[in-house]
């Protein structure tokens, strides 16, 4: 049996809205998304749009500092729920939003919640849906 995969940046959970903007460069916004997880090299969010996979897209996310836009790209599509589909985006990252990035990467994981208030998250979440 092969290696387990391992990541090389550690995943900050989350759950912010963020939005998707069609293009590498330039584009209008084309959806509203929410933010899971984040690292410097991808993101995991739930979009309520298709989103292509290999298209190239930027994510936008409100910092202390303003918006910062990060390029991305859908590297995974997962099964398509009731809110939407699950995508794994990986980062084209250049110096000035990776930098940022870091910022903001440090903020989420000071403010990730404890393993107690997911729970009670999760327990009030199938709570309110059924």
């Amino acid at each position: 049996m092969g290696e387990p995969f391992r990541r090389t940046h550690a995943r900050v959970k989350c759950d912010r809205p963020v939005g998707i903007l069609s293009g590498a460069a330039s584009g209008r916004r084309i959806a509203e998304a929410r933010l899971l997880n984040i690292s410097l090299v991808g993101a995991y969010v739930l979009v309520g749009r298709e989103l292509q996979r290999g298209t190239a897209y930027r994510l936008v996310l409100e910092t202390p500092d303003g918006p910062l836009e990060i390029a991305c790209r859908v590297a995974r599509a997962g099964p398509a729920g009731p809110h939407g589909r699950h995508y794994g985006l990986v980062f084209n990252m250049t110096v000035d939003p990776e930098r940022r990035l870091r910022g903001v990467l440090d903020l989420l994981a000071r403010h990730a919640p404890t393993a107690k208030e997911e729970r009670l998250e999760r327990t009030l979440r199938d709570y309110w849906s059924s």
